[in-house]
């Protein structure tokens, strides 16, 4: 991989950090939690499905859309303050219709940077070697962005 097609991933998989910081989480830890089956190996389907399961963590008031309404919770979940940054963050980048919330589809088929970049040889499915490489990415991004 040369040095530009590095940046511009890392530029995209910062994109992708954003989201998952919100959601309190690095996006290897959240990669193996969508292993339901405990099989090892994480399809997208699985993945999608984790997302669905954090979207309905986060939305506190069931209405279907993360919004001002459920800030309470995504302070909480995200180690406090900002609250406001954090929800104007994840409007950001899933608010597609630009309503000011973020409806559940929208959560769910929201880009999916983290597995994409973890999906080395795109098949749709992560294996252990794949996850280990996508943390030891993930390692060396937070190095980086660190030593700024």
């Amino acid at each position: 991989m040369n040095k530009i097609s590095m940046w511009i991933g890392t530029g995209l998989l910062f994109g992708a950090m954003t989201v998952a910081a919100q959601m309190r989480g690095d996006p290897g830890k959240m990669l193996e939690k969508a292993d339901a089956n405990q099989d090892g190996v994480i399809t997208r389907d699985e993945y999608q499905q984790s997302r669905l399961d954090m979207f309905n963590k986060l939305d506190r008031n069931d209405d279907g859309f993360l919004d001002s309404q459920d800030a309470p919770k995504f302070k909480r979940r995200s180690g406090g303050g900002g609250t406001g940054e954090r929800l104007e963050a994840l409007k950001g980048e899933l608010d597609k219709d630009s309503d000011g919330r973020i409806s559940r589809e929208e959560f769910a088929n929201g880009p999916m940077l983290a597995f994409e970049k973890a999906d080395a040889n795109q098949d749709g499915q992560l294996d252990g070697a794949e996850i280990a490489a996508f943390k030891e990415f993930m390692a060396k991004v937070k190095e980086a962005k660190a030593a700024k």
